[in-house]
């Protein structure tokens, strides 16, 4: 049992590693959220190389341990998903402030032309008069 657990760690690590990369390439997650993904792919890593769990099998059964690892891993996914959607909102979030930023460019352009060409309407009225 106490091999199925270290296994088990390293093999949750390296897919999160994978994960990670994946999104990052496809710039689907956010640098930082990636970066806290890395460092916490790397925790059960280290824990399943550094542990040793000799005393586990003496308390916990094989049902715990499966159970453990369904949770842990329903949990990782979860949160997973979660900062992937996170970085979506924040993403969106960043091109509509960018997108009111030129339409607030564009509105100042429209009124300084406005009222130039008020100026000159009213410049040319006090002309014809």
């Amino acid at each position: 049992m106490t091999l199925a657990v270290k296994v088990y760690l390293i093999i949750l690590g390296v897919s999160l590693i994978f994960a990670n990369l994946v999104t990052m390439g496809k710039r689907k997650m956010r640098p930082s959220f990636g970066v806290v993904w890395s460092v916490l792919a790397l925790l059960p890593i280290v824990a399943g190389i550094l542990l040793h769990m000799d005393v586990l099998e003496q308390y916990v059964s094989w049902t715990a341990v499966i159970a453990a690892f369904l949770g842990v891993t329903a949990l990782v996914i979860i949160f997973y998903i979660s900062s992937l959607q996170i970085s979506d909102l924040q993403n969106k979030t960043q091109e509509l402030f960018m997108q009111v930023v030129l339409l607030n460019e564009e509105n100042r352009r429209l009124r300084i032309s406005n009222e130039k060409r008020e100026d000159e309407e009213a410049q040319e009225r006090e002309k014809k008069q």
